[in-house]
């Protein structure tokens, strides 16, 4: 009898013992997702202000104020404004690789 006593105080040691590491392992779960909700934040507003500021360098480019970016616009940035001339042929074969849908936008 006093050994079915004592291995039943064992058995409830362990089991508060496993009690207790889930809850261990909830509070490190809890603090990773945390700690990940804010790395996310930070991203979503860097995400944004890239967002921006590649809007406004597009307006740069964008001459009929469309807010669309044609071919024809990126063929003209293509030819004049890099660096690296390019002839008509070379800016129509990068324009045509980055309008990948060919609907005549790069979007």
């Amino acid at each position: 009898e006093a050994e079915g006593v004592e291995e039943e105080g064992v058995k409830e040691e362990e089991e508060e013992e496993v009690e207790d590491e889930d809850e261990g392992d909830d509070l490190v779960v809890s603090a990773m997702k945390e700690r990940l909700n804010k790395m996310l934040g930070r991203l979503e507003g860097r995400m944004e202000q890239v967002e921006d500021s590649i809007g406004e360098k597009l307006h740069l480019l964008d001459k009929d104020l469309d807010g669309i970016l044609s071919t024809e616009e990126l063929k003209n940035v293509v030819q004049h404004v890099l660096k690296k001339y390019n002839t008509d042929e070379e800016a129509e074969r990068i324009v045509r690789e980055l309008d990948t849908d060919c609907d005549g936008r790069i979007s």
